[in-house]
């Protein structure tokens, strides 16, 4: 299942890329909507297909109706996004496969390119976010269990450290590594090596 601190960990990894400024964004950019009735999801992303379906536009409840964000569903999100964003000054590129943004005629945000994200995310970070959790973990196992796996196998902790101690020690803010070491940065994005 998704953990709540994997998701700012992520955004703060994917902020800066080497060619400008690069961006995840978090739940609290999806937009409610009336869901009405939410169709019956099954499978391990069950809950989370009908936690964004209630909670989206009704875009994205069209696209997740079915249980599944097809490739041409994603590539009308994403085309959808990068318009948006164009219409509003600011160009952007899309990183990778899933969802991580580029800003490349910028350092930094500044405040055209936050009131085009606030604009035009929504959408694009419903359906990319759920894509990317789906293509990275398929049948929704532990993040923690998997990520601690991930580090141990990377050899960047000791054997036998495991997700629970890998969820104290980030609650704790004393990860035995340092944040913005790449592997950490692998694994969270990458846990079970399926996106390469």
């Amino acid at each position: 299942m998704r953990r709540l601190w994997t998701v700012p960990v992520f955004a703060a990894l994917m902020l800066f890329a080497s060619n400008g400024c690069a961006a995840d964004f978090g739940p609290s950019d999806i937009v409610a909507g009336s869901a009405g009735d939410v169709p019956e999801f099954t499978g391990p992303w069950a809950s989370e297909f009908a936690d964004t379906y209630r909670a989206g536009s009704d875009v994205v409840r069209a696209i997740l109706e079915d249980g599944a964000i097809s490739d041409a569903e994603w590539a009308e999100t994403s085309d959808a996004f990068i318009a948006c964003m164009q219409d509003r000054g600011v160009r952007v590129t899309l990183d990778d496969a899933y969802g991580a943004i580029a800003l490349p005629d910028m350092p930094k945000p500044d405040a055209a390119s936050d009131a085009a994200l606030d604009a035009c995310t929504p959408d694009f970070y419903a359906v990319s976010s759920l894509r990317r959790d789906l293509a990275r973990n398929p049948d929704a196992r532990d993040e923690d269990a998997i990520i601690a796996a991930c580090l141990v196998e990377a050899g960047l902790v000791e054997p036998g450290y495991s997700g629970e101690d890998l969820a104290s020690d980030a609650k704790q803010e004393s990860l035995p590594f340092d944040n913005d070491d790449p592997v950490f940065g692998s694994c969270i994005r990458d846990p079970l090596g399926l996106l390469e």
